[in-house]
Order: C-alpha cells, then structure tokens, then sequence
C-alpha cells in the first residue's frame, strides 16, 4: 500500500493498523488511532485554561520577585512636585498635567508588585474571553431563515 493512500484514508476516519502497514520490527502494540479529535470549542476551552493557568503561575512568580527587592521605589519622583505640576500646566495646560498624571499610573502598572496584578488580571480577562467565546461556538448554528415569498399564503400579492 503506498504512503499517500495511508494518509488519505487516516484523515477520512478510519484507523491507521500499524501491524499490517509498517516495517515488521516497528509493529508493536500500540493503540490504533494516535490523534484525539478536539472540537474547536474545546481546543479553544483548553487555550483558556492554559492561559489563565501560565498567566497566573507568571504573576505569582513576578509578585514573589518583586516582593524580594525593590530599588526602584527607593528613587526620588520630581514630577510629583508642585513646582513641576505648576510648570507643566503652565506650559501645556490642564490637559497635559491630567495626561502626564495618567502617564505615571500607566507605567507605574510595569514594576513590581503592580506588574503581578497586571500579569494575573490580564491573564483572567483572555482566559474569559476564550471561554465565552468556547461558549458561543458549543452552541449550533441556527438555521438559516427562508427568504419571503412575493405572495402572501392567500394568494396575494405583498
């Protein structure tokens, strides 16, 4: 039997025999059928769990690491002060010291512990998107609507 026939005849669905198809000192007894068929709704379930597992064991590692030693904070911060917030407003407006403020938040959510919680909260969000989405495709698709006819069921014209 050629190889290309083997490999048509294993993706249509039927078992692969690995005791009358292989070399004699290869046919040993191992199960028939090697792939497990996932729908894509569980593989998509898996990728969650896998995710939020990973994410969270990331997250515990970072808030572990960052708990152990911390320079950065020991750092003075000049753009907590007046006269740099007087300056800047000054100069750019209000809208530049509300967006250099959410500039400080944002990158403070990269160091230390903070960066754990940002780790474990993004991880959660994918994972629960890849659920819902799992879900979604659990379900089968409705059927497609008929189109409306021209006529009413008495005969009449719409």
């Amino acid at each position: 039997m050629k190889r290309a026939d083997r490999g048509d005849r294993h993706r249509s669905g039927q078992r692969f025999n690995l005791k009358s198809e292989c070399h004699p000192d290869l046919a040993v007894n191992y199960p028939t059928h090697f792939t497990v068929r996932m729908r894509r709704h569980q593989k998509i379930q898996l990728v969650g769990t896998s995710v939020l597992v990973t994410g969270l064991i990331a997250a515990l590692v970072i808030y572990l690491m960052a708990r152990a030693g911390s320079s950065v904070q020991n750092m003075p911060d000049f753009s907590q002060d007046r006269r740099f917030n007087l300056e800047l407003e000054r100069i750019g407006g209000k809208s530049a010291v509300y967006v250099a403020a959410f500039d400080r938040w944002l990158s403070g959510l990269w160091h230390g512990t903070a960066l754990a919680y940002t780790v474990g909260a993004m991880s959660v969000v994918v994972a629960l998107v890849c659920f819902w989405l799992a879900n979604l495709m659990s379900y089968p698709l409705a059927e497609v609507a008929q189109p409306r006819s021209e006529k009413s069921s008495e005969g009449q014209e719409i």
